[in-house]
């Protein structure tokens, strides 16, 4: 089924990115649109933000990362 990929920054959501149904262990690059991060600004990627893909493990769906 298709998801959300969420991303914030500093803690201030930004408009979501659909991903279209993905195969067990298949990767996809999709673009997402946010406002201009600054340096050291704390961005948080979360994949099935609203849980609606059944998973074996959902601990591992965030990736955080500073802007450079």
């Amino acid at each position: 089924c298709n998801f959300k990929l969420a991303l914030s920054i500093d803690g201030v959501a930004q408009p979501a990115s659909y991903v279209p149904r993905l195969l067990p262990g298949a990767e996809r690059v999709i673009p997402v649109e946010g406002i201009r991060c600054f340096q050291g600004s704390q961005l948080v990627f979360t994949a099935d933000s609203e849980n609606s893909v059944s998973e074996s493990d959902e601990t591992n769906n965030s990736l955080t990362v500073n802007c450079p």
